[in-house]
């Protein structure tokens, strides 16, 4: 039964993986960018990138568990929680950026070659908030979304590790 369990969480984990950072991406390209019209600042554009590679490794935690390789998949489902870390992090920069806590010249470059599409494209500022929900801006949803996404992937991650570790020593006992 405890090893049911195990399995359980860690399946959760690799599912939540995936579903976390697909949701995230959706949100930030169907909603905010296509409905809305909001384009990404700099410092949106990197938390879009940690939540690709959270998606990435979730999808290949996913795949490792289907052809049965466990270690691979605990591993690429916790690389999939760290990615998740890290957008939140970025987000808490950005929010402190569009407070006026943090003074950010990174959104000054685009990184574009081609000075006509400098001109072409819209003017976006990472300090100031486009859109905000209950007070809370982009940002700040996403430091929330990806937080909670990290912390239930490492702690489903750490109570199924938990669970194996005590099945094995109930195991060993039975067998003394």
């Amino acid at each position: 039964m405890t090893g049911e369990v195990s399995e359980r969480k860690i399946v959760a984990a690799a599912v939540s993986s995936s579903l976390f950072p697909l949701f995230g991406l959706a949100a930030a390209y169907g909603y905010f960018e296509w409905f809305l019209g909001l384009h990404p600042c700099t410092l949106c554009w990197w938390q879009r990138w940690a939540q690709f590679g959270a998606l990435g490794f979730g999808v290949l935690g996913l795949s490792a568990w289907k052809f049965n390789a466990r270690k691979t998949a605990a591993v690429s489902t916790g690389l999939a929680g760290a990615a998740l870390f890290v957008s939140a992090s970025l987000a808490l920069w950005h929010v402190l950026t569009e407070t006026g806590v943090v003074a950010v010249s990174v959104c000054a470059s685009r990184g574009e070659q081609d000075f006509a599409a400098v001109l072409e494209r819209p003017v976006v500022r990472c300090d100031v908030a486009p859109w905000s929900f209950a007070g809370v801006s982009i940002a700040g949803w996403n430091l929330i979304y990806s937080l909670a996404g990290a912390v239930l992937i490492f702690g489903l991650l750490l109570r199924g590790r938990r669970h194996r570790r005590r099945h094995r020593r109930r195991v060993a006992e039975a067998a003394d």
